[in-house]
């Protein structure tokens, strides 16, 4: 298990990492690829992700979903528990 604290991410390719089973709290990640990344029971407090792509993540942890549900483009996003392919928001 990871834990990271207000930490600052820029144009940092997370892409199809295995990033499950930490705690983020208070970081910044702008303009980050976590394309087909593995988030599962991955937990954030406080934490922001500007501009941000999250297409094809798989991820189960309340805290990062709500966050998502805010923030991401879901038009191509993929999780544990729905499939929100071609979705219109």
């Amino acid at each position: 298990m990871y834990q990271y604290t207000d930490q600052e991410y820029t144009n940092v390719d997370f892409s199809l990492a295995d990033i499950k089973d930490g705690e983020m709290k208070g970081c910044t990640f702008t303009k980050c690829n976590f394309r087909g990344a593995s988030l599962d029971e991955a937990w954030t407090t406080g934490c922001q992700f500007i501009e941000c792509d999250f297409g094809g993540a798989t991820f189960n942890a309340p805290s990062i979903f709500a966050l998502l549900l805010q923030i991401a483009d879901l038009r191509v996003l993929t999780c544990l528990y729905l499939n929100l392919k071609n979705a219109k928001w």
